[in-house]
């Protein structure tokens, strides 16, 4: 039998557990796009935005709404993986 050092013991689990589910992966994009959408609604909030950067934050709000739709009503793992490169 071979010896094993107790300070070779790994104490915790490692961080990867293996590949994701689909649902998984979506609740992660889902969150990823939550998360943006939060920065872009507090950006405008700031009194000082100008016309020009409060046009552009809604569009971008707009947009990520839009996303968010469209993971709700077609999950297919092409369209995650668009939404990924493209908020990450």
């Amino acid at each position: 039998m071979k010896y094993q050092d107790p300070a070779d013991v790994v104490l915790r689990s490692p961080r990867y557990s293996g590949p994701e589910s689909p649902d998984q992966y979506h609740a992660r994009i889902r969150t990823l796009l939550e998360k943006r959408k939060d920065q872009v609604l507090y950006q405008l909030d700031d009194p000082s935005l100008t016309p020009p950067r409060r046009d552009s934050l809604v569009a971008q709000y707009r947009q990520i709404k839009a996303d968010i739709e469209s993971i709700r009503l077609d999950a297919r793992e092409s369209l995650c993986a668009e939404l990924e490169r493209k908020y990450a």
